[in-house]
């Protein structure tokens, strides 16, 4: 894919997240009470409608101006890293997208509300919204990138000194 069409994809899907996340969100906050909960699957799947000051998992719960920093800090980084990033494959773009659309998703709320608002319930997992998951799919498809392209430049390293 040549480099324009890596850059539009990258920007479509960064802007479309988080508006997709700050839509569902406001449903939810009009429609469900805060704390309360709608059945979806018995035992599987409820929306329920919580803020979460912290992290995934709740971790560093009420660090909302260290969310805030740390956020900016790494679209800073990425910004400088721009260079490198443009050299990659689309599934790496998109990696990429999905991480900064969901990033910005909660930027928004940690700025409105000073904490996120979660809403999709799996019983055996922490509460979490669109874009969490949008997050952590990047995050994902970034790092097996990153990991599969070292193997790759490993493996002609290699070969260059046999």
């Amino acid at each position: 894919m040549n480099p324009s069409r890596k850059s539009i994809l990258f920007w479509v899907i960064a802007i479309l997240i988080p508006i997709i996340d700050q839509i569902s969100k406001y449903l939810i906050s009009i429609n469900i009470g805060y704390h309360q909960s709608i059945v979806l699957i018995n035992n599987i799947l409820e929306i329920t409608y919580v803020i979460n000051s912290g992290a995934a998992f709740s971790l560093l719960r009420g660090q909302r101006w260290f969310f805030i920093v740390a956020t900016i800090v790494v679209y800073i980084l990425i910004i400088c890293l721009r260079k490198y990033i443009a050299k990659q494959d689309a599934l790496f773009y998109l990696g990429l997208a999905l991480f900064c659309g969901g990033s910005f998703g909660n930027f928004i709320d940690r700025l409105r509300f000073g904490g996120v608002v979660d809403f999709v319930d799996l019983q055996i997992w922490p509460i979490f919204n669109v874009a969490d998951a949008c997050v952590v799919i990047g995050v994902i498809i970034i790092g097996l990138k990153l990991l599969t392209s070292e193997t790759a430049l490993n493996k002609k390293q290699t070969e260059r000194v046999k």
